[in-house]
């Protein structure tokens, strides 16, 4: 198996070049990533208060092309939050390379994304994994389409 490790502040940049979102990231543990962003409301009398509101996205498996995930947040938004995300992110949604299964389930179908297309022809993500600042996604390469 091969390893690509993409640093966490590169994800960051380009989700934030993506959506516009000022989102950071912070990794919770081998398979859970927490990714928030400050909201800032302006309460009557006491002022502005800033909030940040963060998602655990925690990989559950890789299989075929799919990576299957939920998320987690103890907050009653949290739907809100993965909608609000998706909607900035179109050709995710448009090209259905995200689906939502329910119950904080999603699965991530990475041969729907235009920009893996070709690369999934020739190699076969194994793995996706958090630490050291880093996401590490292991894969194989498929010798035979070489």
């Amino acid at each position: 198996m091969m390893i690509l490790k993409i640093p966490m502040t590169e994800a960051v940049g380009i989700i934030r070049q993506k959506t516009g979102m000022p989102i950071a990231m912070k990794i919770v543990n081998d398979d859970t990533v927490n990714v928030g962003y400050e909201v800032t409301v302006k309460i009557p009398i006491v002022g502005k208060v800033t909030k940040t509101i963060g998602v655990d996205i925690i990989v559950d498996m890789v299989k075929d092309h799919d990576v299957f995930f939920h998320y987690s947040s103890g907050l009653p938004g949290a739907d809100k939050i993965i909608d609000k995300l998706m909607d900035y992110i179109p050709h995710l949604k448009d090209n259905n390379a995200v689906e939502k299964l329910g119950n904080g389930n999603m699965t991530a179908h990475l041969k729907e994304i235009p920009q893996m297309k070709e690369a999934l022809e020739k190699i076969e993500i194994a793995s996706v994994a958090f630490g050291d600042d880093e996401i590490t996604v292991g894969f194989k390469l498929l010798v035979e389409k070489l």
